[in-house]
């Protein structure tokens, strides 16, 4: 292997991207480079020609500007392809640099120096956005990925050299003639971006679509939004008032530390050498942060914790200013802001941004950058501005320090925020609801009450009838009035769903209306109208009971003998119970469904032996209308034996509906056949076997956690039981028992994939890793659905969702909020397994299997099938 193949190996860069990676290593370290030159001498022109002095003045100016032109750059930046706006913005960044050059060397004007140093802090701000905009639009998620810590470590580097150059070149050239290396170096940008783009063309991930937005107004809304945003979400909230006062203690030590250094360096050249050699130091000290301890910090501390190193270290730089106001004290200073800002500070806040809706990143960035930032730098300019005209340092120092503080405390804000808008952000992603449509109260909000009542009135059946129904759960007998206005224009269908909605409620305008419309409709439709006319004994409908007894109508002839009972006519009782034995041992199916509906609102005791019979019918129908008579009677109708027939029956509502009934038959041994079903492959069946073991009384519990332990069931049978145990006895401590035992169940999985890992081509072992690595995930969901059961449940749950996701935004956001979890070694354990758990080939320094027999003989060994069959196979 080359040198150059070792290197592109060692950090991700395909083949096919060697030379994209070179052009942007380029370009981004010539542009490091030049903002370095740009910061050295705009800082040493200004503070050895106009006056340190005069630098809270600046402040207040780059923040209008920042306002202004952030707004300008978000109308109109994507308007046009990044690569030509970026050569727009090198050509207004020559002409602006020979201006001042010009100014600077050939005139006596003051105004030059000013000039020059807004230039320098406009456009730095400017490239720095567009470069990040430019990559965006020339690399895709997974590239950027991979390839944006190498490029952003070549800018880094790019500021080195910048600074060598500026401690080499001042004493040599001049300061004021470093401005033209640096026209030379975006020249040298320009060139290049030309070159690419005459080749390759646009770039790929342009999106001509833009040009439709209607510039400043479309990004002035943008702004808008993120302020109405930022009221609802805590962490905008906080992020926004931690960047504040983050900006004011961080431009009261700009100014402190520069008044310390033109101080302290008598010349221009000693000035600007000082800073080449303090720009090396503290960008290769943020280099070798960035490439070697940020990333491990956040994954060893996570993102909070590193959240508060950047506060505390402003801190501490205050308190060092306060005790020696001197070049020492300012140099840590300088550390602070060049080196741990853009290292650990700039990153975590990028971090904290990803927790929020994708749709709103943008604007919260837009409002930070044209609202937050200009706004605390004037304010933070005039403060400096009125405090320089006392010669004690503290009078600004002391306010420098306060502002830390408090930075500190919003930053611990965030902290508290940002698990919650994790969460929040992965329900909206995952479309979690906050709660069941059909447990909202109506009569709570007029606006939705009213929503509901136009609802019922909708011209499509369908939506009529979920209004209705939703109206009716929230509401009750109010919304009878609504339903029948509706009846008028219904079809019979609709009708009868629409009766049978409102029946419970006996209001006396359907009765009325049961009266008058009670000859109309199809079959179906009059015996739901008389069966509730029989029902109330109204007088008028009374001699239609005969009538109905002699239909030919299966359901007419039971709506007769409902009659029958209900006008309590001894004269034709016994006719009734004829027809009703006829019917129950019907040709048909329609025949046999009326009798059985009939015995559930008649008391035909004197029937029901014929139960055992009619369960035997091959139509399924007819079965599951027995079973669900069964489950409504008192007594057990049918043999035990007949009911555990269906059990294993192909459909899984009559396996359901068996289970069900199971509690009538409290004195069996129906334990084997309960767990049998929490390992059905149909949900309901799952849970209706957990709703019976919850309801019979026995003590099993003990028994079904050992079961639980010894993995004998497969994982979908497990969490059955476990939310089985949950609704039995909430918040026991047996569920950290459980959740810590599946925890040691996915970590022997993770190890055994590792060690297979290196045996492929043996036949079998990938089918058994496929196995392994199911059952792994399986146990780490197990593991935090026990877990929910002791502590944040909805959260776990959110956080389950976003781990069973195929999105990796989704993911991530999930670990990142699975390390909030109040048992820290349980969600430590957990998240490791899940980091190895995603490229299993990653050996654990703790692997317990030292040969490939020994994980063979531990699969063997194991409860599960699946998993022994496979381990069998394995030659």
């Amino acid at each position: 292997m080359s040198v150059a193949e070792r290197i592109t190996e060692i950090f991700l860069i395909r083949p096919s991207e060697r030379w994209l990676v070179l052009y942007f290593i380029t370009i981004f370290l010539l542009i490091g480079c030049g903002l370095a030159l740009g910061r050295g001498s705009a800082d040493v022109l200004f503070f050895k020609r106009y006056g340190v002095e005069y630098l809270p003045v600046m402040f207040i100016i780059f923040g209008a500007l920042l306002a202004v032109i952030s707004m300008m750059y978000a109308a109109y930046a994507d308007r046009i392809p990044s690569e030509r706006f970026f050569q727009a913005v090198f050509a207004i960044l020559a002409v602006s640099l020979l201006t001042s050059w010009a100014l600077i060397t050939f005139s006596n004007l003051e105004i030059a120096y000013p000039l020059y140093f807004l230039v320098y802090e406009v456009v730095s701000e400017l490239l720095l956005m567009h470069a990040l905009f430019y990559m965006s639009q020339n690399l895709e998620t997974q590239q950027a990925k991979r390839l944006t810590p190498l490029i952003f470590a070549a800018a880094q580097f790019g500021k080195i050299l910048g600074g060598a150059a500026l401690m080499s070149l001042s004493s040599v050239v001049g300061v004021q003639h470093l401005l033209l290396l640096w026209v030379l170096l975006g020249l040298v940008v320009m060139v290049m971006i030309y070159i690419r783009h005459f080749r390759v063309g646009v770039s790929p991930y342009y999106s001509p679509s833009a040009r439709g937005r209607k510039g400043l107004a479309y990004s002035l809304s943008q702004i808008g939004q993120g302020l109405k945003f930022a009221k609802r979400s805590n962490l905008v909230k906080a992020s926004s008032l931690a960047l504040f006062f983050m900006v004011t203690g961080y431009y009261v030590l700009c100014y402190s530390v520069n008044r310390i250094y033109t101080a302290s360096f008598a010349t221009e050249e000693s000035l600007s050498e000082f800073f080449g050699l303090l720009t090396v130091l503290n960008g290769l000290a943020a280099l070798l942060i960035q490439l070697f301890l940020t990333s491990r910090l956040l994954q060893w501390f996570g993102i909070k914790k590193i959240n508060l190193i950047f506060p505390f270290t402003g801190i501490v730089s205050f308190l060092l200013l306060m005790g020696n106001y001197a070049l020492p004290s300012a140099i840590f200073g300088s550390f602070n802001k060049d080196a741990l800002m853009p290292a650990i500070r700039n990153p975590t806040r990028n971090l904290f941004f990803a927790a929020l809706p994708d749709y709103m990143q943008g604007r919260a960035r837009a409002l930070s950058v044209a609202v937050v930032m200009p706004v605390a730098l004037a304010v933070t300019g005039t403060f400096l501005y009125i405090a320089q005209r006392s010669d004690n340092p503290y009078s600004f120092l002391g306010v420098g320090l306060v502002a830390s503080i408090v930075y500190f405390y919003f930053c611990r804000r965030m902290n508290r925020a940002y698990v919650e808008a994790i969460l929040v952000t992965l329900k909206e992603r995952l479309f979690l609801p906050d709660a069941k449509l059909s447990n909202i109260k109506a009569t709570s909000n007029d606006e939705l009450c009213q929503q509901l009542l136009r609802g019922v009135q909708h011209d499509d059946p369908e939506l009529t009838y979920s209004h209705a129904r939703l109206l009716v759960n929230s509401t009750g007998v109010a919304a009878t009035e609504a339903v029948l206005k509706r009846l008028a224009s219904a079809d019979a269908l609709l009708r009868d769903r629409l009766i049978k909605l409102i029946l419970p409620f006996d209001h006396p305008q359907l009765h009325d209306y049961l009266l008058a419309e009670h000859g109309t409709g199809d079959t179906h439709h009059k015996t739901t109208m008389l069966k509730w006319l029989f029902a109330s004994r109204a007088p008028e409908v009374t001699d239609q009971v005969e009538g109905c007894l002699a239909s030919e109508n299966p359901r007419l002839i039971a709506a007769g003998i409902y009659g029958v009972y209900q006008y309590d006519l001894q004269e034709m009782k016994s006719s009734a119970d004829t027809a009703w034995c006829a019917l129950l041992e019907g040709d048909n199916e329609g025949k046999v469904l009326a009798g059985l509906e009939l015995l559930t609102e008649l008391p035909g005791k004197d029937l029901l032996p014929m139960l055992s019979a009619i369960l035997k019918s091959p139509v399924v129908r007819v079965q599951k209308a027995v079973l669900q008579l069964i489950m409504k009677l008192d007594e057990a109708a049918v043999t035990f034996d007949a009911i555990q027939e269906l059990i294993t029956h192909e459909d899984p509502e009559i396996r359901m509906l068996s289970i069900r009934c199971y509690e009538r038959y409290e004195g069996k041994d129906i334990m084997p056949a309960l767990i049998n079903a929490l390992s059905d492959q149909h949900p309901a069946v799952r849970r209706a076997a957990m709703k019976c073991l919850q309801a019979l009384q026995f003590d099993a519990w003990d028994k079904l956690n050992d079961w639980l332990r010894s993995n004998t069931g497969n994982p979908r049978a497990q969490h059955s039981v476990i939310e089985a145990l949950a609704l039995r006895m909430p918040r026991n401590p047996l569920f950290q028992e459980i959740a810590d035992a599946k925890v040691r169940d996915a970590e022997s999985c993770l190890e055994a994939l590792q060690y297979l890992h290196g045996f492929q081509e043996k036949k079998g072992a990938e089918l058994l890793a496929i196995v392994l690595r199911e059952r792994m995930w399986e146990y780490v969901d197990l593991a935090l659905l026990a877990q929910a059961q002791q502590e944040q449940g909805s959260s776990i749950n959110i956080i389950r969702a976003g781990l069973r996701s195929g999105d990796p935004r989704q993911r991530a956001n999930a670990i990142e909020a699975l390390q909030d979890l109040q048992h820290k070694g349980f969600s430590q354990k957990l998240a490791r397994i899940i980091d190895l758990g995603d490229a299993p080939t990653r050996k654990s320094s703790r692997a317990r299997f030292a040969t490939l027999q020994a994980v063979l003989s531990w699969c063997r060994l194991q409860q599960d099938p699946w998993v022994q069959e496979c381990a069998v196979r394995i030659k």
